[in-house]
């Protein structure tokens, strides 16, 4: 962005292992947070990315 984030952007991983069960991307904009799951397969993790975004098409829009 022109005037840059207020905070920098940063890139969280969702590991299983680490107790999360999420399965779709998180994003958090006042933090300039986006979490991605880990998946067993790349093509199990682009599905669900899709789909997370697809199913939010409105997300930021007051």
């Amino acid at each position: 962005p022109p005037l840059r984030f207020s905070h920098r952007p940063v890139i969280e991983f969702l590991h299983v292992e680490h107790g999360n069960r999420r399965i779709f991307p998180e994003a958090n904009t006042c933090e300039v947070i986006m979490r991605l799951p880990v998946h067993p397969t790349y093509n199990i993790f682009v599905e669900y990315m899709e789909s997370g975004i697809l199913q939010s098409p409105t997300f930021g829009f007051i």
